[in-house]
């Protein structure tokens, strides 16, 4: 879901990013690329900015613990596979939707353009982009399945800052998506209106 909720919105900046992707998704199905985008695409992946980050980390944290039988590696990997075609496939097609979009615009650097789309929009989940608590094996697994969310809400505010229209767009696909509970802090909210309201001597559910 992310190309919805978090490249729509982002490239919603610089044009019309529902056009930006679609025509995206019908470039990487039919791997027509000119030369310029099939030379951006190579580079793209040797620099590993199309290949699965998150899949990794979660291979290596399941390793730790899981992975010393052969079987159930073979096991992790395959399970894992599902993972890893979904997340490169969201790299890459806002890898193409961003090249294309900065080719449109005569953005002057296409490939530094759409490296950062991705970047934004899908994630970075590596050791740098970790607090040093969460850089050791128990930390890190903790870390794990908290990282997206963090990064999320980090997305959302770089997204305040420069282009309200486009926070607004990320916000209501986010309510389409999730509903008011969806949006970030809104159980923490519930959570403190219950807590004063009960402590008030009211029988409050603001759910």
């Amino acid at each position: 879901t992310q190309p919805l909720t978090m490249t729509a919105p982002y490239l919603a900046q610089y044009g019309n990013a529902a056009t930006a992707l679609a025509k995206a998704g019908k470039l990487l199905a039919s791997g027509r690329y000119d030369a310029e985008l099939r030379d951006a695409m190579q580079l793209a992946e040797r620099e590993g900015i199309t290949a699965p980050h998150e899949l990794h980390q979660l291979y290596a944290e399941s390793m730790q613990t899981l992975g010393r039988n052969a079987l159930v590696r073979r096991g992790l990997h395959a399970w894992g596979s599902f993972f890893s075609l979904a997340e490169q496939f969201n790299r890459k097609l806002t890898f193409v939707a961003a090249f294309e979009m900065a080719r449109k615009n005569g953005i002057s650097d296409p490939f530094a353009f759409a490296g950062k789309a991705v970047a934004e929009s899908q994630g970075v989940y590596n050791r740098g982009n970790r607090p040093n608590w969460a850089r050791g094996a128990i930390g890190a697994t903790v870390f794990t399945f908290k990282q997206f969310s963090i990064a999320y809400v980090e997305f959302l505010r770089r997204l305040w800052k420069s282009d309200k229209r486009a926070f607004a767009i990320a916000m209501a696909v986010l309510f389409v998506g999730a509903g008011a509970e969806g949006w970030p802090f809104a159980e923490d909210l519930q959570d403190l209106i219950d807590t004063v309201g009960q402590f008030a001597g009211f029988g409050t559910n603001s759910k």
